[in-house]
């Protein structure tokens, strides 16, 4: 056995801290982008209420800078999102962005 000179480093955690959350939305879907302070995966809860109800498939590619986009919205339905992203060691953290209203899509002239 080797010393490698002290004992192990503590367990990390603290979860990643999310920011800079944007969302557009478009006719029947939106993208969701937010940014974290280390590399973690990247979902989206959504939902007519704040028990939301679906989720976006999970991308386990661990980023800071994240995007995810979200169809099969009804235009003119309230929608609450919350974003959420897990660090390498199994932190959680979540954040709501609030409430979106898909628009029409505009319908072509005859």
């Amino acid at each position: 056995m080797y010393d490698l000179g002290g004992p192990p480093p503590p367990p990390d955690t603290t979860p990643p801290v999310i920011s800079a959350i944007q969302s557009a939305v478009t006719a029947g879907g939106a993208t969701l982008t937010w940014t974290t302070d280390e590399a973690s995966d990247s979902q989206v809860d959504y939902g007519l209420t704040t028990t939301y109800g679906s989720s976006s498939t999970l991308d386990t590619n661990r980023v800071t800078s994240h995007s995810v986009a979200v169809s099969g919205l009804q235009a003119s339905t309230l929608y609450h999102f919350r974003v959420n992203s897990r660090d390498a060691a199994g932190n959680l953290a979540t954040q709501v962005t609030g409430r979106s209203q898909p628009r029409l899509r505009p319908q072509p002239r005859r």
